[in-house]
């Protein structure tokens, strides 16, 4: 009797006449008739077709992630790295200000002095030595090339990745932040409460409170905006009270913020808005970058993500922005390939 193979399992393809059959893309073929079952790898084989497609994609994906570097000294696997003044690589460490802008990338294996070593600058990776608690996503670079969940309180501090499981981490390297002290000075009242991952630095304008800020060229804090693209990738943290010009600024760069007056939608992102404002809205201009998800109406949890540079398409008389996230946050996509139409 002829037989047909569906999960394992097989069946007369008699029994399977008249029936409807889900594929394992979700695709339904409805009604076979006899003839189209003899037919049915017919549908089969373009399904497979797409699904190589797909992990051909990906590979393409990871070998554009990933370069060579020699190593200057012994580095070792699943160790984040800096690149020297000659071009090879040492283990980055968060004390070293001479590496705040010199980071790589993580190591996918060890290598000896003058040896060619593969380093991965953006994507997934997974290493069963890791035991991360998917309760705090943010990953640090710590010291000597390791990776932490607590931020550092000296030096810089560099978000470089968020796990995704226990084993897992997904390599997104933020601009690094020189920290001049990690805690809320105790003359600031209004500092939130839910955690001490703040800096203290000078405002370069009078800002207000709970509005998102990056650094000017003078190290100052100003107001991060969504509507100027040079601001993108640039996001500090959000302000924990109002500062005049000149004034010191405490900076919430990572983790849970409170303040009664908000009142978010727990279900939808919260995104970088105009003049440093907060809101649930993406923006339609300029670029996109969720900075975080409330946890409760009165609390964000701040965990900012890859901008998303956003370019308009004409659609007949009307126009919109083109960009497709799959899901939220984005985290792959940084810049719009197709130009202004």
């Amino acid at each position: 009797m002829s037989m047909f193979r569906i999960e394992g399992v097989d069946y007369p393809r008699k029994m399977l006449a008249g029936k409807q059959v889900t594929m394992a893309n979700a695709v339904a073929v409805n009604a076979l008739t006899t003839t189209e079952i003899g037919t049915l790898d017919g549908v089969t084989a373009p399904i497979q077709g797409q699904l190589d497609d797909m992990a051909h994609a990906l590979d393409r994906v990871n070998s554009v992630a990933d370069s060579s570097f020699v190593a200057g000294v012994t580095v070792g696997g699943e160790r984040f790295v800096a690149l020297t003044d000659d071009g090879t690589i040492v283990h980055a460490d968060a004390s070293n200000m001479d590496h705040a802008l010199r980071l790589c990338g993580l190591t996918m294996h060890s290598g000896t002095a003058g040896e060619p070593v593969q380093v991965r600058r953006l994507g997934l990776v997974e290493y069963q030595g890791w035991s991360w608690d998917p309760g705090r996503p943010a990953i640090f670079l710590g010291s000597n090339g390791l990776l932490t969940q607590t931020m550092p309180t000296s030096g810089f501090s560099c978000v470089v990745g968020h796990c995704e499981s226990p084993t897992k981490l997904f390599i997104q390297i933020q601009p690094a932040v020189v920290l001049a002290s990690a805690t809320t000075p105790s003359s600031n009242p209004d500092s939130p409460g839910g955690s001490d991952h703040q800096v203290v630095l000078q405002a370069g304008q009078a800002l207000e409170s709970h509005r998102a800020v990056l650094l000017d060229s003078a190290g100052c804090a100003v107001y991060a905006d969504s509507r100027d693209v040079s601001h993108a990738g640039r996001l500090l943290g959000v302000t924990t009270h109002a500062a005049t010009a000149d004034g010191l600024v405490t900076v919430h760069v990572i983790g849970e913020m409170l303040e009664s007056s908000w009142s978010w939608e727990i279900t939808r992102p919260v995104f970088l808005g105009p003049n440093g404002q907060l809101t649930q809205v993406p923006p339609s201009t300029g670029f996109m970058q969720v900075i975080g998800q409330p946890v409760t109406a009165h609390a964000l949890f701040l965990n900012p993500k890859i901008s998303i540079t956003l370019c308009r398409r004409a659609l007949g008389r009307n126009w919109a922005p083109w960009w497709r996230p799959k899901h939220w946050p984005p985290v792959i996509l940084s810049t719009c390939s197709t130009p202004p139409g």
